[in-house]
Formats: structure tokens, sequence, C-alpha cells
């Protein structure tokens, strides 16, 4: 399986793995709700996240990879981004630079 197909299942595997979270009171992602445009922007950003944390991993090993997704995490938390158009900014912006990265570093 090439990068583009693994990246696709491992993506999908992980949305699946956090929609759990809109249903759990006290989560940001129970305070969006799964039925708004937060909670679609989460889930969508969750395919860059997934390339970028896989690109980490490739450089980095497991802590490459962990900080990509603590990172991605303290930026939700300290920026404060929760609305639909923060939210869909910032999974612009990683779409943006998972398609850099994966054009500077194809498989």
């Amino acid at each position: 399986m090439g990068r583009a197909p693994a990246l696709l299942v491992l993506s999908t595997i992980w949305a699946i793995w956090h929609l759990p979270l809109f249903f759990i009171p006290g989560t940001l992602q129970h305070g969006w709700g799964l039925d708004s445009w937060s909670g679609v922007f989460f889930l969508l950003a969750i395919y860059p996240i997934t390339a970028l944390t896989c690109f980490a991993y490739e450089r980095a090993g497991f802590a490459g990879a962990a900080a990509v997704h603590f990172g991605v995490n303290g930026a939700i938390v300290l920026l404060g981004i929760s609305g639909p158009p923060a939210l869909g900014m910032s999974a612009a912006v990683l779409a943006v630079v998972a398609a850099f990265v994966l054009m500077v570093r194809p498989s």
C-alpha cells in the first residue's frame, strides 16, 4: 500500500477513534457537537494531522509523532480554537502544511 492510501485508511481510523469524544461531557468535542461545523472541521483536520504525524514518525519515531499530536492539542487549548471559523482556518492551515510536507518528501 502506498503512502496516500495508507494515510487515508489511518486517518479514517483515527477519526473514528475520536468520535466518542463528542459524547463524553466535559470534552471540547462534546461542547462543539458532532452535528456542528466545529465538529465537521475537527474531523476533517484529522486527515492533515495524520499526514504530519506520520511524517514526524518517519523522521523522529514515536517522540516526533507524540510531539505533533501534543502541539496540535496544545494549540487548540492555548489559542482558544473553538468556533467554526477558527477550526475551519486551522484545518485549512494544517492541510496546506501537510500538502507542502508531502510534496517536499514524496513517498
